[in-house]
């Protein structure tokens, strides 16, 4: 029996070093094209589709395993992780289960805790995904969390991506967030000893402050603010 991981493609060239790019919640391969064009010819790259499987339920043990279990099959002893807002935390809850196959996490639009604001939001999906269609509350979301004129660009590309997905694999991983509430709580009882880097949006305005405070407590020097909202890759 073939043992189950997600979706991915991979780009080799002669050098050793790995990255493992990550999508955010609603995203795909295809989020990355920056980041690939630009890492191509540098590195060797593992990406991932996280939304194209068929498991029935998710939890951040199990798509930490599922992605080990990509590193296996493809022989990668070590890389450097790359992942972007709610998968974050997916690069973070990785880097304590499996230390050792970690280089580096660079961090995007990072999350780190939902405070009392979004876990009303998120409750609020929760109640909704029942009456009204994904999309809607996708397209919702990104107006909360991108309200402004200069962050059209990159709210259009997270509604173009949500329309990609599937209802139940939404409701999948909707029904995951609940279960990062605590991450603050395993968080601070980690020591990581490989470098971390953050980049935020300046105009992140549910995000970066909790990032900021925990960044402290986990003393990581790096975090790189630019102009930009929560969609900052």
């Amino acid at each position: 029996m073939v043992e189950e991981t997600f979706n991915y493609k991979i780009i080799k060239n002669k050098n050793k070093e790995w990255i493992v790019l990550i999508h955010g919640f609603g995203g795909s391969s295809l989020t990355w094209k920056n980041q690939i064009n630009f890492f191509k010819d540098k590195y060797n790259l593992l990406i991932f589709d996280m939304h194209k499987n068929n498991h029935e339920k998710i939890s951040f043990e199990s798509i930490c395993k599922m992605i080990n279990k990509s590193l296996i099959k493809e022989k990668i002893k070590k890389a450097h992780f790359i992942g972007f807002s709610f998968s974050t935390l997916i690069c973070l809850k990785f880097g304590q289960l499996y230390t050792k196959k970690v280089s580096s996490l660079s961090l995007g639009g990072g999350i780190i805790k939902f405070d009392y604001k979004t876990r009303f939001l998120i409750n609020i999906a929760l109640i909704l995904e029942k009456f009204v269609s994904h999309t809607f509350i996708y397209k919702t979301f990104a107006y909360i969390i991108m309200p402004k004129k200069n962050h059209k660009r990159s709210r259009n590309i997270f509604i173009r991506e949500a329309k990609k997905l599937d209802s139940n694999n939404f409701k999948k991983w909707l029904h995951l967030i609940p279960s990062s509430y605590k991450s603050d709580v395993w968080l601070n009882e980690i020591k990581y000893h490989f470098p971390i880097v953050y980049i935020m949006g300046e105009q992140d305005h549910l995000f970066k402050k909790h990032t900021f405070k925990l960044a402290k407590k986990l003393n990581i020097k790096t975090i790189e603010i630019i102009k930009a909202g929560h969609v900052c890759s």
